[in-house]
């Protein structure tokens, strides 16, 4: 019975020996070309170095264009210190150009400094009787000196007057406060002893003439 068993078991080692030096089985189904495509390229060692001394030549050119071209703007910019100012399409203007002005920065001189001359009132007669009427007035409310209205008195050596005023430069209220001023002064000289022998009523008569192109009034008395 040992023995049986003994050679069983030499029996089953020796097929369990075989079995695993049993060559492995490779399926030919793939082909050559199936593999080529699943196994990436690896580079050889001569191609890295060949890719590497590519990279640095590329790399000294970039930089020599570099320096060329930096160069280059440095010369143009000491030959032209002012440089050309950027210009912007009209649709693109930056937000702070003031808009271009198309007003002169002056107004032009006006042609005559000289202001113009006033215009002159043309007075007529009305104007003239009105002066009268407003005087005739005044010298006929007096009490100290009572006034007779007498027009036959002309400007000549037997009437008096103070002086004559002129329209066109005193215009008619400054001719009535001078008339007015002049029946004052009738009053004080013809009522005043030191002037002499005093007198209790005067003829009088207001006229007016003119003497190259303007009027003159006067009051005249006797």
């Amino acid at each position: 019975m040992k023995k049986k068993m003994y050679f069983i078991t030499i029996i089953l080692i020796i097929t369990i020996t075989a079995g695993c030096s049993k060559p492995p089985i490779i399926d030919t189904s793939l082909s050559e070309e199936t593999i080529s495509e699943s196994t990436p390229e690896i580079p050889s060692t001569m191609e890295k170095v060949i890719e590497k001394e590519t990279k640095e030549e590329q790399n000294e050119s970039f930089e020599s264009d570099v320096l060329v071209a930096g160069e280059s703007i440095t010369e143009a910019a000491s030959q032209n210190p002012i440089s050309k100012p950027t210009t912007y399409p009209a649709e693109k203007q930056p937000p702070d150009a003031p808009e271009k002005s198309t007003t002169q920065p002056y107004p032009p001189p006006p042609e005559s400094s000289n202001p113009p001359e006033p215009t002159v009132p043309a007075y007529t007669k009305k104007d003239f009787d009105e002066i009268i009427a407003v005087v005739r007035e005044y010298a006929e409310i007096q009490t100290k000196l009572k006034f007779i209205w007498d027009p036959t008195l002309l400007m000549n050596e037997f009437s008096g007057w103070h002086d004559t005023p002129n329209l066109n430069k005193r215009g008619k209220d400054g001719i009535i406060r001078t008339l007015k001023y002049n029946v004052d002064l009738t009053v004080d000289v013809l009522t005043n002893p030191a002037n002499g022998i005093i007198s209790n009523t005067v003829h009088y008569n207001i006229v007016w003439y003119e003497i190259n192109g303007e009027t003159f009034f006067v009051l005249l008395y006797g």
